[in-house]
């Protein structure tokens, strides 16, 4: 999957910080990220990733302190929703979205973004 930064941050409504002409090969988690991914900052218990992610981009609220200058960074108001976005974009199909929810529930990682109601931990 690469796409332009451009076109992500049309789709999230996000503003951009940085390379404009940026191209993404994949999302992934801050701490995972590889050189060409997009990521986020959401949680501040993450924000001990972000001087050694390897991210080309980085959700982040608005005001965010831009602190490193090989990253690209997009500003919007939730990072969180806005990856999901990018991850599952919209219309997802309910009977998948129902199968992705009873995954992410059987793992016990955060689902509020994606699952409505949000599921049980």
């Amino acid at each position: 999957m690469i796409i332009s930064l451009k076109e992500i941050a049309l789709l999230t409504e996000s503003e951009i910080f940085g390379d404009e002409g940026l191209f993404i090969n994949k999302p992934a988690r801050i701490e995972e990220a590889e050189t060409g991914d997009l990521t986020f900052l959401y949680l501040s218990q993450y924000a001990k990733y972000l001087e050694s992610t390897k991210a080309a981009a980085i959700f982040v609220k608005p005001g965010f302190q831009k602190t490193r200058k090989d990253i690209t960074y997009l500003e919007v108001k939730d990072p969180n929703k806005a990856f999901a976005k990018v991850v599952f974009p919209e219309p997802v199909p309910p009977a998948i979205k129902i199968f992705l929810c009873s995954l992410i529930a059987r793992r016990k990682k955060a689902a509020s973004f994606f699952c409505n109601p949000p599921v049980a931990m």
